[in-house]
């Protein structure tokens, strides 16, 4: 069935239900009201009962549902939700722990984020066996229990249907834009790059951007900062430290230098953040820890200058 027959038949459904609702009201049948309130002839007509689970059931169906969901072309991440409780479910219902971070440290936590893991790879192991075909990247015990599989439309809609999975979810997928937009606005002359008569610089500070990529060639960071809180064997203790860090990466690959001691592309796994199709994250990571001897304002003669200089990336 097509899509625009699909949604013309779910319209409908909505009229009908809309219609129904109006006419019935709260009680499932109801009366007609009196001919002479309606300035018409006539007698009292009753509405027979109205079975509102049939009618969805005739019009909205497992094929329109299934139909919206698994029209895809090629292959698309996807989180798998399994049947279970996650460590957050597990620590709601346990005692003597401060707080969640507290409880996942615990050796109880530990074994339970096992043995979440252990039915995941079960899990994998059914699929393999079912012939569905797929690409795993993640299991997640924290907050909910489910993988991270990249599949097809048929796959997908497979996974679906197996026992023991509570719920597929899609990733959103976006088209490069094909027009260069261009902005006009003169942020500068808003005063937002002025940090005159500030005196917190951003010293001793590192700060975190998730963003879409950092071209660390340009001069907005060419400045290193006078008290740095990372150098690179701090970088790589830290690294070593992180059980949840699953970089394909060493500490050479991820320090850059002073003023970028960490930058990692967690989208492609790899330690190459120059962006490929936008600045914003280079933009914003300029606002925030930027400082150059480029004009911004001609009338005052500011020069470019995030809120913390001092501070690393």
């Amino acid at each position: 069935m097509k899509k625009s027959k699909l949604r013309l038949l779910a319209s409908a459904l909505v009229s009908l239900l809309l219609f129904a609702s109006v006419l019935l009201g709260v009680a499932a049948s109801a009366y007609v009201a009196p001919a002479s309130a309606l300035g018409m002839s006539g007698k009292l007509t009753e509405v027979g009962n109205i079975d509102l689970d049939e009618i969805r059931k005739q019009y909205l169906s497992d094929e329109v549902k299934e139909a919206e969901r698994f029209s895809y072309e090629g292959d698309r991440w996807v989180i798998v939700e399994l049947e279970g409780e996650s460590l957050y479910d597990l620590y709601k219902k346990s005692q003597g722990y401060a707080d969640f971070s507290a409880y996942c440290a615990s050796e109880e936590a530990q074994a339970a984020k096992a043995a979440l893991e252990q039915k995941h790879a079960a899990f994998r192991d059914e699929l393999n066996a079912a012939g569905i075909s797929y690409t795993y990247k993640y299991s997640y015990t924290t907050l909910t229990n489910g993988l991270a599989l990249r599949v097809s439309a048929a796959d997908g809609k497979a996974l679906s249907l197996r026992e023991g999975v509570s719920g597929v979810y899609f990733s959103e997928r976006y088209a490069v834009p094909k027009v260069a937009v261009t902005n006009n606005a003169n942020v500068y002359t808003t005063g937002i790059y002025n940090a005159t008569g500030i005196s917190y610089k951003g010293e001793g500070m590192v700060v975190a951007i998730l963003d879409t990529g950092l071209d660390y060639t340009h001069e907005a960071f060419a400045t290193m900062p006078t008290s740095p809180a990372w150098d690179k064997a701090e970088v790589a203790r830290r690294m070593a430290a992180a059980s949840l860090f699953y970089a394909s990466a060493g500490v050479d690959d991820v320090y850059y230098n002073s003023k970028v001691p960490f930058a990692y592309d967690y989208a492609d796994e790899d330690a190459d953040v120059f962006p490929q199709y936008s600045s914003h994250g280079t933009h914003v990571a300029g606002i925030v820890a930027g400082k150059s001897g480029y004009v911004v304002n001609k009338d005052t003669g500011e020069t470019f200058l995030g809120v913390a200089p001092e501070a690393q990336l």
